[in-house]
């Protein structure tokens, strides 16, 4: 399922996301530990603008210099885990779920 990450660093996002959604765009990546309330704010307006999911991340790569947020570190609110996993069942689509 296809999530657009790091898009604060894409000029002209609007004029972009349009074309990737036709293309099969679910998400995008909204909650990120860089962003500042109003990257946020603007991500979340685009988001809603086009019916994308909202997703986060820590972009962790496992450098294992100390300068990352570990995996888990960056909050995403539940109810994007939600529309993600109702979109894997409705898609038929086997993700691990923890009970």
């Amino acid at each position: 399922m296809p999530v657009l990450a790091h898009p604060a660093d894409i000029a002209d996002l609007n004029k972009l996301v349009p074309k990737l959604k036709a293309a099969g765009l679910i998400g995008i990546e909204v909650y990120y530990r860089d962003y500042s309330s109003e990257i946020i704010q603007k991500l979340l307006k685009v988001a809603k603008q086009h019916a994308l999911i909202t997703t986060g991340g820590t972009d962790y790569h496992a450098f294992g210099d100390g300068s990352e947020v570990m995996i888990g570190g960056a909050l995403t609110p539940p109810e994007s885990l939600e529309q993600l996993f109702a979109l894997a069942d409705k898609r038929g689509l086997e993700l691990l779920k923890q009970h």
